[in-house]
């Protein structure tokens, strides 16, 4: 049965208004499974009605609700389509799109999606265009800087951390983080919040595909705790050794030899491509690490090596993530980055060890899904009748304080 909800039961906590297609609420009340929520960008004409010549999205909640505390992401949803993700489903109508000056976005619950009866939250790019003296929105109900939120300017892009606190100077690369970190998820080892797991705490809807299910691979099965969204990748320009000499990874293609970290040539079964943007995602999850040159190793690795932060490297025997080496001197995240950019990612017959800038850093292994790659469908046509590929018994570690002591002192001397 679908559950009611009131002012303030969601809250926003980001907002696109440049490129109009991303938005995200964290719930303030758990949401129960089936709960329907409608998004606008119609503004209110009257008590229970909306002007009608923009569009919406109509969300139902999946099956087993989602969490007090937990956000739900919205990107590039504005193709009009039906359709079940793994976070429920979605029906986007009409023309979606609150991304321009003077623009409002509204959520609220109803006999369907012109006729409002409850509404939940609003968020405004420059203001509400309809605010009585005592803050109140016209034919809402909702109140600014308790349920609802105006941004004073037009803003491009804006993350909501609290009742009253916007980020509101234009592009907030790092407004996510913050946001996340004030909702969810404390280490259990030191009682700190634990950023490096912040990504995986939402749930995320893309447009993907014509026909995509929950395109990006985060939403969690029914009933599961969310699934992390991955990202194992090579900064462009990274050079892979191959039997002919080095070439950067973005100029290999299927079928290309590969040098592994034991001399073996190796085809390149599949080229994964991941396009992510600073502007919407979690700088600590996208941002490459930069591993300076001679950082792990006498001329290891030879030149600068970029890799996402959970692309893993053989060091010590041990498969490290990259974010987890992260010493702020020697191997730092790197934020010089153009805001939209490309990661590219080698896939082998198994999950085996390349050269990268002479380091021996891993191929794709299907701990990782293969849905938030921009070419999945590609990946799906050719191999999607094969099993999956196990990952290598060697240990991992994905944090900081899973790197063995003697690995880390060895790159702190390094470093000094």
């Amino acid at each position: 049965m679908s559950q009611s909800l009131t002012a303030g039961s969601i809250a926003f906590t980001f907002y696109d208004a440049d490129g109009g297609n991303g938005f995200a609420f964290v719930a303030v009340d758990a949401i129960a499974a089936g709960t329907v929520i409608h998004f606008t960008d119609n503004e209110p004409s009257g008590p229970g009605a909306l002007n009608t010549g923009e569009g919406s999205i109509t969300w139902t909640a999946p099956a087993g609700g989602v969490p007090a505390g937990r956000e739900v992401v919205f990107s590039n949803v504005t193709v009009s389509a039906t359709r079940s993700v793994s976070t429920g489903s979605i029906t986007v109508t009409g023309s979606f799109d609150p991304g321009a000056e003077n623009e409002s976005l509204y959520a609220f619950q109803g006999t369907n999606n012109t006729t409002p009866t409850t509404y939940l939250s609003a968020i405004s790019n420059n203001n509400f265009s309809a605010v009585s003296g005592t803050g109140t929105l016209a034919n809402t109900g909702l109140t600014v800087g308790v349920n609802a939120v105006g941004l004073t300017g037009n803003v491009d892009v804006a993350r909501y951390v609290g009742p009253t606190d916007f980020n509101d100077s234009g592009n907030q690369a790092t407004s996510r983080a913050a946001a996340l970190a004030a909702l969810t998820d404390t280490d259990p080892v030191t009682g700190t919040q634990d950023t490096s797991t912040q990504a995986s705490q939402g749930y995320w809807i893309t447009q993907g595909g014509a026909n995509a299910q929950d395109a990006d691979g985060i939403g969690p099965d029914a009933g599961a705790p969310p699934r992390q969204f991955d990202i194992i990748c090579f900064y462009p320009g990274t050079l892979i050794a191959t039997p002919g000499g080095e070439r950067a990874v973005e100029t290999l293609a299927i079928g290309d030899l590969v040098l592994t970290n034991t001399g073996v040539a190796a085809p390149v079964r599949w080229m994964g491509r991941q396009t992510v943007s600073t502007r919407f995602a979690d700088p600590l999850r996208v941002l490459p690490i930069r591993i300076a040159a001679d950082a792990l190793a006498e001329g290891l690795p030879l030149r600068d090596l970029l890799l996402s932060p959970d692309h893993a490297v053989l060091l010590g025997g041990i498969l490290i993530q990259a974010g987890a080496l992260v010493n702020g001197a020697s191997i730092r995240r790197e934020d010089a980055v153009p805001e939209v950019f490309t990661y590219h990612h080698v896939e082998l017959a198994d999950h085996s060890l390349i050269l990268a800038e002479g380091v021996a850093a891993e191929t794709f292994v299907d701990n990782a899904g293969r849905l938030a790659f921009d070419n999945w469908e590609e990946h799906e046509a050719l191999y999607g009748h094969l099993p999956s590929i196990p990952e290598m018994a060697i240990p991992r570690a994905k944090a900081q304080r899973q790197v063995p002591a003697r690995v880390r002192a060895a790159l702190v001397s390094r470093a000094a």
